[in-house]
């Protein structure tokens, strides 16, 4: 019996905050654990974006939800029919809840007010020093409107996702219990420290602060200043007229004005920061609006990377320790005012989810309020000390490479006290200051305006860095405890099958294996993009000297069974091939060259165009270490069989459409030869031409196959030969190594990194290194997907763009050219429209002139 799966078995559920770092996970392990729910509703703000357009609520679904790498683990299970399970359980919801009545359209928040029986509220706004007007709509009103909405559904349970850190500034024991409400009375003064008597009042208060900025914004001092800045040359935009310049830089005083009032007003309440104080005087709202829905509140610590689901070290975005991990990594943080004895509570995001889960049917059978903090500090504790000590000993073993490929070379952090902080970050903000006054005085050049961008680079580095030490100086000398007594019960009380399922003991976490294993290499693979590069591990430098491409392939076939490697559409399907399936066919191709007698070093020509099948026959090939010449499919007929001939190649792979293209008088030729080269179809796995006229060539005797396990391909092996020029007079055939391509792969993934979200269009030969390299072997490298095209009009490698969604292409000048000049005659309609003729070729020529006075392109 699972309780857990029971409880979400059939139900529908609502959920804020759906698309965030918590959302994400949360809505992925109902998924999985729970397939048969009915139904969740996600509430998704509509996004405006850069040039006055919207991004729909269904749109940032299919964006932010259905293409996130956290479903990566449902895609595998479900295969292609992942998409449509998600299209079929997710729906989105456009509101705000921001706005009154979350922003629903009345007739549908009623509906959902009958149908949804659980509602989880996870939005929030969760910037420590937002401002304050957005803290206020996003922390505290929003938590009220969604215990009215709650409260009107006819059975619904509601799960709202707080923070530990409600307690306010407090060094002691914090139990799971409601906070900071008390009474009203003539003795407690209006905004006792710590405390709410009138929540209503709190609010009013809040909201009088927010219109008296708004009211100084306008005063005429304080527009004074921001006619000053606007006179600044910085500020000269282009297509914005004075007014609307002058609006923009009050809106953003306005919002810096209600930054400062926020933390300041927080701080003088008895809170940390501006988060905090209206996370706590949220939850007083979900408590006074609930009526008698029975409610959960989850509080964790400070949420980090999964442990272990959907995936060990998923993140996504920098959390609060990341940019702290980061400067260190790259050399850049040499100090930190901060209590290295203090406990930092960390915990990880499947735990808080799986936490979460846990509650629902406990709070449909005991009805109620019930606290439960998700925190490791009492439990299971890690000091600021031990956590900087791990990521030091982290970057000592697998430093970070800087723009020269050079490791990084870290120091261990220095603990000042926070006025010492502030005067080195003062001196040092002082000297780079001086520096670029010195500079402006100087004639500008191109050398000083390098220099001029590297100073104020190192500036602005400097007082982000400053600006983290300050924002979490509370939490860096902040020693308190989270109870977690109703957490360990709750754990407790679950049988084994619901323990397994959804494992939140805090105990078990091991805090070297997950800074070190889990999450430093999280931030590396999905914030920085750094998946296996970026970083030299010291330890494992020889293990790059091991890879070959056949070991490239087998760990991609592990990574990434059902992700598409390879895809082409012919007569208007798609046909596409999975990294297990690319893998099987190789080991199938090379098996089968066994059987034909070719062995470890023969050489064999591939004379194909660019194909899926391309792939499998060369990683045939190199899977029992045979030497593959690739040709182009356009390649002359004649310079084919020179090669053939010049490399002594025993085979000739090629697809119908290059068999075609020879003539039948070499074919007899070959088949006259006392040792004819077989004829092997590309198109059918490389096996043999079915042409009875030929039959020495299409079909070799049969040998006894040697075993593949008795193959070792090494990485300074041969495999392939690349000609960079006509065999005809003077032959020059490159010979490569798998290690050269391995090296080559990694050299170019450290600055252009593939992964495996990108979707490559492959035009360029497959018999270039360059396309065989960055466009074939890099993609296997990262799990992403290859598509290739049945022509290389430009009209069919754009609709091929636009239906696949090409992050990467390859290509050459002329090839830009071809598509360019497409695209221009796309836009003219007409090739006799002189005016629109003369306008584009006006507009090409100025943004030339403009590009050699800048010196760069635009």
């Amino acid at each position: 019996m699972n309780r857990i799966k029971e409880a979400l078995e059939g139900k529908t559920i609502f959920i804020t905050g759906a698309t965030g770092f918590l959302g994400q996970p949360l809505v992925e392990k109902i998924l999985r654990i729970a397939p048969g729910v009915k139904r969740l509703y996600l509430l998704i703000r509509p996004k405006e974006q850069l040039g006055g357009q919207t991004m729909t609520a269904e749109q940032r679904l299919t964006k932010e939800l259905f293409r996130s790498n956290v479903f990566d683990r449902l895609y595998r299970s479900y295969g292609e029919k992942g998409r449509a399970f998600l299209e079929e359980k997710l729906i989105a919801v456009s509101g705000d809840i921001s706005q009154e009545g979350l922003g629903i359209d009345e007739a549908l928040r009623i509906r959902l007010q009958e149908e949804v029986d659980i509602v989880i509220n996870s939005a929030a706004a969760v910037s420590f020093d937002a401002p304050l007007n957005e803290a206020l709509a996003a922390n505290v009103l929003s938590a009220g409107r969604i215990a009215e909405f709650a409260s009107a559904c006819k059975k619904a349970i509601l799960v709202h996702v707080s923070t530990a850190y409600v307690n306010g500034a407090n060094s002691y024991s914090v139990p799971e219990t409601v906070h900071h409400a008390i009474s009203s009375s003539e003795t407690e003064p209006l905004h006792p420290k710590g405390k709410f008597t009138d929540v209503v009042r709190e609010v009013e208060h809040i909201r009088k602060m927010i219109s008296q900025v708004e009211e100084s914004s306008r005063d005429p001092k304080v527009r004074e200043g921001l006619l000053k800045e606007l006179r600044k040359p910085r500020r000269r935009g282009k297509g914005m007229t004075r007014a609307v310049k002058l609006e923009s830089l009050r809106r953003k005083w306005v919002q810096s004005r209600l930054t400062e009032e926020g933390m300041k007003w927080a701080r003088q309440r008895g809170w940390n920061d501006t988060y905090t104080y209206t996370k706590a005087l949220g939850e007083q709202m979900i408590l006074g609006g609930r009526k008698e829905v029975p409610t959960v509140v989850i509080r964790p610590s400070v949420i980090e990377s999964s442990l272990s689901e959907p995936s060990p070290g998923w993140l996504d975005g920098l959390r609060m320790a990341d940019p702290l991990i980061v400067a260190i990594g790259k050399g850049r943080l040499r100090s930190l005012p901060l209590d290295a004895s203090v406990i930092l509570d960390l915990v990880p995001v499947d735990l808080v989810v799986n936490a979460l889960l846990a509650t629902i049917p406990r709070a449909a059978e005991e009805g109620g309020v019930k606290v439960y903090h998700v925190a490791t500090g009492a439990k299971n504790p890690v000091t600021l000390g031990e956590l900087h000590r791990l990521v030091y000993e982290y970057f000592q073993k697998n430093p970070m490479l800087d723009r020269r490929g050079e490791p990084i070379r870290i120091k261990p952090l220095k603990f000042p006290k926070q006025s010492t902080f502030r005067l080195q970050h003062k001196l040092k903000t002082v000297s780079l200051e001086t520096a670029e006054r010195t500079l402006r005085k100087l004639p500008s050049s191109r050398r000083t305006e390098k220099v001029k961008r590297k100073i104020s680079t190192a500036k602005m580095a400097y007082d982000k860095l400053y600006y983290y030490g300050e924002i979490y100086r509370p939490y860096l000398n902040l020693n308190c405890r989270f109870e977690v007594d109703n957490t360990v019960e709750l754990f407790n009380s679950l049988n084994k099958e619901e323990k397994e399922l959804l494992n939140f003991d805090i105990e078990r976490l091991n805090w070297r294996h997950y800074i070190q294993n889990v999450h430093i290499p999280g931030v590396k693979k999905h914030v920085l993009k750094l998946d296996a590069v970026g970083t030299l591990p010291v330890e494992d430098m020889a293990s790059w000297d091991a890879l070959t491409i056949n070991t490239l392939v087998e760990r991609s076939a592990e990574r990434f069974p059902t992700k598409t490697a390879l895809q082409i559409k012919r007569e208007g399907y798609w046909q596409r091939f999975t990294y297990k399936d690319l893998h099987e066919m190789a080991q199938k191709i090379g098996q089968a060259f066994l059987e034909m007698g070719l062995r470890k070093g023969d050489r064999v020509v591939l004379y194909s165009e660019n194909t899926p099948e391309w792939g499998a026959a060369y990683l045939g090939a190199a899977s029992i270490g045979v030497v593959v010449v690739p040709l182009d499919a356009q390649t002359w007929h004649k310079e084919v069989w020179s090669v053939v001939r010049f490399t002594q190649s025993r085979a000739l792979l090629a697809s119908e459409y290059c068999l075609a293209r020879l003539e039948s008088e070499a074919l007899k030729e070959n088949e006259a030869r006392e040792f004819p080269v077989t004829l092997l179809n590309v198109d059918q796995c490389c096996q043999p031409f079915a042409l009875k006229e030929y039959p020495r060539s299409t079909q070799p005797p049969r040998q006894e196959a040697e075993l593949k396990e008795k193959i070792e391909v090494k990485p300074n092996d041969l495999a392939s030969i690349i000609f960079t020029n006509s065999t005809a007079v003077d032959p020059k055939g490159a010979l490569h190594t798998h290690h050269n391509f391995i090296t080559n792969l990694l050299g170019v993934n450290h600055h252009l990194p593939v992964t495996e979200s990108d979707q490559l269009l492959s035009v360029l030969p497959l018999s270039h290194a360059l396309e065989f390299t960055c466009g074939f072997l890099m993609a296997i490298y990262g799990g992403a997907t290859v598509t290739y095209v049945h022509s290389l009009k430009p009209k069919v490698i754009l609709e091929s763009m636009q239906e696949t969604g090409t992050t990467c292409m390859l290509g050459v000048p002329t090839l830009y050219a071809l598509i360019r000049d497409d695209i221009e005659r796309r836009i003219l309609r007409t090739p006799k429209s002189v005016l629109k003729t003369n306008l584009l070729n006006t507009s090409k020529r100025v943004s030339q002139s403009v590009e050699r006075k800048l010196g760069k392109n635009i």
